[in-house]
């Protein structure tokens, strides 16, 4: 898939920018931000997995269920072409 076609949804978007400022996110308050359903964020993790973008693993933390937690892999360059095009975008919202 290409790069266009992986950026052109809001969620893909939103997940994307959510994980460039932060290191590591929960499946759950990933979900928070873009503001969907489970089932409907789900696919887009799996895609966004698929093309080496992102990767999910589980953690046992303390006095907690196992959480699905998701990373962004910024040394891949599809990664950092997204993460630039991500910046480019802020920085016109902000011109406007």
């Amino acid at each position: 898939m290409d790069l266009e076609e992986i950026y052109s949804s809001k969620i893909r978007q939103r997940i994307i920018e959510a994980l460039t400022q932060s290191s590591c996110l929960s499946v759950t308050k990933l979900n928070r931000i873009t503001g969907g359903s489970f089932s409907g964020l789900n696919p887009h993790l799996l895609l966004l997995e698929k093309e080496g973008i992102i990767k999910s693993e589980y953690q046992k933390l303390p006095k907690q269920p196992k959480t699905r937690m998701i990373r962004l892999l910024k040394n891949n360059q599809r990664t950092q072409k997204l993460i630039k095009a991500q910046k480019s975008l802020d920085e016109e919202k902000l011109l406007c």
